[in-house]
């Protein structure tokens, strides 16, 4: 066993930065329960309503479907994609109607095109029409599809830039629209004017929702992950209860965007939330770090760490932190970052990136799956990871909006179901100025890093990989808690967050430990909000919470204490309702 370096190795490291660590990462070695179960499941068959991995599709009943395409010079290679696949998705189209179906298709160039109106048993006039699509003009990268949204709700016929006649919806049938594009809308004159586009966005969104028609939103990253794109296509799905998906840049899996809408019958059921197993670990808002073998430390300076990463053949998952001052008190640190790599195993995986600032969840990066969102992040919603092709679930989140006695928090759950690492979770709560955040592993997956690692040793290996320690050093040797704190840098590690992350971390001048009397003031604060001795190193993180943050922290630290320890749900869930929403902005028109 290698305890501790040689400290002249970090003597000469120039250190910034000042205050204290705010995140627990613990892990119990259990598996969540099975789909639909109380803790922690995805709700339904494979989460938001589809099929979990492309089998039977379920009936629907009488269905009207329309497509409506951005047909744009940059969506050849969503177009091609779903060319591909147009007799199979309306193979699946027929079985889930029973028959009893209609189609639509709305494209989307320099105008609209009412190219094939709903008629009985379409298919193969839609078919054909979807096989003769070309990718072409668009001039500026916005396109009209707000005003194509519009058409196809509206049923409206021909006026200045729009040829064809759409078809009202039948008042007994399924009422879907699947919206494909890459683009920001931008009515009729080329051009995004944020007050004005997303605004005429919404009204179409509540148009339908009014008119019982559910808007699948499709989004073909082609130029990068644009927030406002994706805020605006995940509103169409979130008001009329539709399913927001996002392709991968190439415009690969969108034929597997369709199925999913088709699968879920145009949308899925809310999920509940989910609730993580029991032993999970949790934090209070102070950087108390507790590892995988149940033992704690603290480490009080700011920086971006490396809580765990995979040490196991084929598992790439990464979770780091992003730590800075926190503004109720500036010699303390809260995490108000976390970034996961998501899901496992692929050779491209996104980047789930949880944030204090709203939107407080984000998929980034270009990666390979299908990334599928139902309900209202913002409230009670669910992303699922698919594998391109076959739709399987490979990891899923689920959020939830909650009160905790009037502080509103983000509860999200992520559950790995596939590789290694399938039966492992991560569970956050984002609160208004920090991030608690727990991982729970399963045996067989390998994971170390500021948590120490999982399955548990003795000794706790640097992320450099030059030489270990024990966490009893770490709570007495300042100096190899700086130097093992630096080699979990992402400056060491890299980061992950794609909007980076400096990677130098402060250096903590001392070991620092609450004297007996001042863990005596705040004993009975910790008691009253159900946290005693017995819970070990979670009595210790109390106990300095309600040091440096009172009565408060010290209720924070009990509400995730019992909802990561015990497992069992805590807060009173609080969704958002759905706003009237702004008037409408009107149809503008290109000059001439």
């Amino acid at each position: 066993m290698n305890v501790g370096r040689d400290g002249n190795l970090w003597a000469s490291a120039r250190w910034a930065g000042l205050a204290l660590l705010s995140v627990v990462l613990a892990g119990a070695v259990s598996t969540p329960g099975g789909p639909g179960g109380p803790d922690g499941g995805t709700p339904g068959d494979g989460g938001g309503g589809g099929s979990g991995d492309g089998g039977t599709q379920q009936r629907c009943g009488p269905m009207d479907v329309a497509f409506v395409i951005d047909a744009t010079g940059s969506m050849g290679g969503a177009i091609n994609n779903v060319k591909a696949a147009i007799p199979q998705l309306m193979d699946q189209v027929v079985a889930a109607s029973g028959g009893d179906y209609r189609a639509e298709l709305v494209v989307v160039h320099d105008s609209i095109d009412v190219t094939v109106p709903f008629a009985a048993g379409n298919r193969t006039s839609l078919q054909n029409a979807v096989l003769g699509i070309s990718a072409g003009g668009g001039g500026n990268l916005p396109e009209m599809t707000d005003e194509a949204l519009r058409t196809t709700i509206d049923a409206l016929g021909p006026r200045p830039f729009q040829t064809g006649t759409a078809v009202p919806f039948r008042s007994s049938a399924l009422k879907i629209i699947v919206l494909i594009t890459d683009a920001l809308p931008a009515g009729f004159d080329d051009q995004y004017t944020p007050g004005v586009d997303d605004v005429a966005a919404n009204q179409r969104a509540l148009d339908a929702a009014a008119a019982g028609i559910k808007i699948s939103a499709v989004f073909v990253p082609t130029a990068g992950v644009d927030p406002q794109i994706v805020a605006i296509m995940q509103n169409y799905a979130t008001r009329t209860g539709g399913i927001y998906l996002q392709t991968q840049p190439d415009g690969n899996g969108t034929a597997d965007a369709i199925r999913e809408v088709i699968s879920a019958c145009g949308g899925g059921p809310p999920p509940d939330g989910g609730t993580p197993d029991g032993g999970g670990g949790g934090g209070g808002g102070d950087v108390h770090f507790r590892t995988f073998g149940g033992q704690a430390y603290d480490f009080q300076k700011e920086g971006c760490l490396t809580l765990a990463e995979s040490r196991s053949a084929g598992s790439n998952v990464a979770l780091q932190i992003d730590t800075r001052p926190w503004v109720n008190n500036r010699n303390t640190t809260v995490t108000n970052r976390v970034a996961l790599s998501i899901p496992d195993g692929r050779p491209r995986p996104h980047v789930l990136v949880l944030d204090v600032a709203a939107p407080h969840l984000s998929v980034q990066g270009a990666g390979d799956t299908l990334v599928e969102v139902v309900g209202n992040l913002d409230g009670i919603g669910w992303v699922g990871f698919r594998e391109p092709g076959t739709r399987k679930l490979l990891a899923d989140v689920q959020t939830a909006r909650k009160s905790f006695s009037g502080t509103i928090g983000y509860e999200y759950l992520v559950s790995f179901r596939s590789g290694v690492s399938a039966g492992s979770q991560v569970h956050a709560i984002v609160f208004p100025t920090y991030i608690n955040v727990t991982m729970i592993p399963v045996p067989a997956w390998s994971v170390e890093g500021m948590a120490g690692n999982s399955p548990p040793r003795s000794t706790l290996e640097f992320g450099d990989g030059v030489g270990s320690t024990t966490v009893q050093q770490l709570r007495t040797d300042v100096t190899t808690l700086n130097a093992f704190a630096q080699s979990w840098s992402t400056e060491v590690q890299g980061s992950l967050f794609p909007s980076g992350c400096p990677g130098t971390v402060g250096v903590q001048e001392a070991i620092i430990a609450l004297t007996t009397d001042q863990q005596a003031a705040v004993a009975e604060t910790c008691r009253a909000n159900g946290i005693t001795p017995a819970a070990g190193a979670r009595w210790e993180g109390c106990l300095f919470d309600a040091h440096v943050g009172g009565a408060g922290m010290a209720f924070t630290e009990g509400g995730t204490y019992a909802r990561q320890q015990l497992g069992k749900p805590v807060g009173v869930v609080a969704p958002i309702p759905p706003s009237v929403g702004a008037p409408d902005a009107g149809t503008r028109t290109r000059a001439p």
